[in-house]
């Protein structure tokens, strides 16, 4: 069977962020270095129509922050699902290109994992990390961000392929999912469903689905990815969640990615469906996997990038 391939998570940072950076580092960091907690939000895929060929062009898997990333009363915009991460600045850039970016990225990774063991809560599964140093002469700002994943080993395998939802869901069905999700106060990042489309959170698996045949459950996740065949990275850290807490039930999962923000017309909708296995070998520890997640820069390589605001920001030009 073809092996699961997740589609990143790609930075998206709002012009407004550089300038609270800005005033972050003159007017609270000054010369510190010390991390500082971060926000930031996801929503479902979304992709655009190409007017030439009419094909559906799947847009990026993104992650995004704005100015308010660093208000302690972070809000999210409806339908968003509000990710919390470890912000660090540098004074120099020799100090932010010797930073130990392992060393870093594993503290975080440890944070994610040993948050799962502790408390069974997912709210933590897509903490990031985001280092900078800000060239504030230059109004060059250099910065890298990491998304930890969990590594399966063995990896998942998707049996089939990855279809629309409605090959397996009613869309009456469908609906009722999309009626609950939107019935809450603070929309679920992780849910649950019952065969009759019921839904919970994650951390209720043992109870929500104590008389459900394994194979009947369905896990599901708003799903950033709009690519057909490629589910997005928050589900890394939901399967590597669910081995983790219930592995005598999960070593084939049903996966829905949930993408429809609304009701489709027609019946349309952009939801995808999946049945994922991990083999016959398949082992479960309290151990952490390893992980992965530093985002490639603009040439596909794993490295820093740059945000040049000197034609915005530079009152000499």
């Amino acid at each position: 069977m073809p092996i699961v391939q997740f589609a990143p998570f790609s930075s998206l940072i709002q012009p407004s962020f550089w300038h609270e950076l800005t005033n972050i580092k003159i007017d609270v960091l000054k010369l510190s270095d010390d991390a500082l907690p971060i926000s930031g939000s996801y929503s479902v895929g979304r992709s655009v129509t190409d007017r030439e060929s009419g094909k559906e062009i799947a847009l990026g898997c993104n992650l995004s922050v704005g100015s308010e990333s660093f208000d302690k009363e972070f809000k999210v915009a409806p339908g968003s699902i509000n990710v919390t991460g470890t912000f660090k600045n540098y004074n120099t850039i020799e100090e932010f290109k010797a930073a130990d970016k392992t060393a870093l990225f594993n503290k975080e990774a440890e944070k994610i994992w040993d948050h799962i063991i502790s408390t069974r809560d997912s709210s933590r599964l897509n903490d990031f990390l985001l280092i900078t140093f800000a060239d504030l002469k230059k109004y060059k700002y250099y910065y890298w961000f990491a998304f930890p994943a969990f590594v399966s080993k063995p990896a998942w395998e998707i049996a089939g392929d990855w279809v629309t939802a409605s090959e397996e869901f009613s869309g009456e069905k469908l609906a009722k999912i999309h009626d609950q999700l939107k019935s809450r106060t603070t929309i679920l990042p992780y849910f649950l469903v019952r065969e009759d489309g019921t839904i919970a959170p994650v951390e209720d698996y043992s109870t929500f689905f104590a008389s459900t045949p394994d194979l009947s459950r369905t896990v599901a996740f708003l799903d950033p990815s709009a690519n057909p065949s490629n589910p997005g990275w928050p589900s890394r850290n939901l399967l590597a969640y669910l081995r983790a807490l219930y592995p005598e039930s999960t070593s084939t999962v049903r996966v829905l990615c949930w993408r429809d923000g609304d009701i489709p017309a027609n019946d349309a909708w952009k939801s995808r469906f999946g049945v994922v296995e991990l083999g016959a070998n398949a082992t479960s520890s309290n151990v952490r996997p390893s992980a992965v997640g530093w985002e490639k820069n603009p040439q596909g390589k794993l490295g820093p990038r740059m945000a040049d605001l000197a034609p915005m920001m530079d009152p000499t030009r």
